[in-house]
């Protein structure tokens, strides 16, 4: 089981700290790739064994809910994909805090737009042929280079042994891979 405790520290001390709220996730299933978990979700102290108090009373079932605690559930969870924050975040999403929260605007970063250059520079991890210039990715429309570089991110993600779910197709204005050609090494003599 996992326990993830919200704590209120007034003024950073540490010494003054006290709970607001707890979240249970319990592994009831699944294998050694996919999980199914039960989360509870406690409103309202005592904080400990908020999965247990609800399953004594016999209502640890998904979709319950009174002014204590929620209860929902996970299936299918990909344990080798996925971590700890992710499950977290599924768990609260389980219990419907998201449909709670339709209000609340995220605001995203403002990233900087992407230059021809930038682009190229990404664009060269993954793409292996002299082919690639930086005149060529200049002479792309914005949307080429968005595109081309999503690929290139997925690409290099890919190849250092990090899992790609849905991994875009190589688009076809790229110029095809094509080793480079090693030139011979010559030494120069001191004397």
């Amino acid at each position: 089981m996992l326990r993830c405790t919200i704590e209120l520290i007034p003024s950073g001390v540490e010494a003054n700290a006290r709970p607001l709220g707890i979240v249970e996730i319990a592994n009831t299933g699944g294998d050694m790739e996919l999980g199914d978990y039960t989360v509870t979700l406690k409103k309202t102290p005592p904080w400990k064994g908020a999965l247990k108090s609800v399953w004594k009373k016999g209502k640890l079932t998904v979709g319950y809910e009174d002014e204590e605690v929620i209860v929902g559930g996970l299936e299918g969870f990909h344990r080798q994909k996925r971590g700890p924050y992710d499950l977290l975040f599924c768990a609260l999403i389980a219990c419907g805090l998201d449909s709670r929260n339709k209000a609340v605007r995220i605001s995203e970063p403002e990233l900087p737009p992407l230059t021809p250059h930038t682009a190229w520079l990404v664009l060269l991890g993954a793409v292996h042929t002299d082919e690639l210039t930086e005149e060529l990715v200049a002479s792309w429309t914005d949307e080429q280079r968005e595109v081309a570089v999503a690929w290139a991110s997925a690409a290099i993600c890919e190849a250092s042994d990090n899992i790609v779910d849905d991994m875009p197709p190589k688009p076809d204005f790229l110029p095809a891979d094509r080793p480079f050609q090693m030139q011979p090494l010559t030494m120069k003599s001191s004397a």
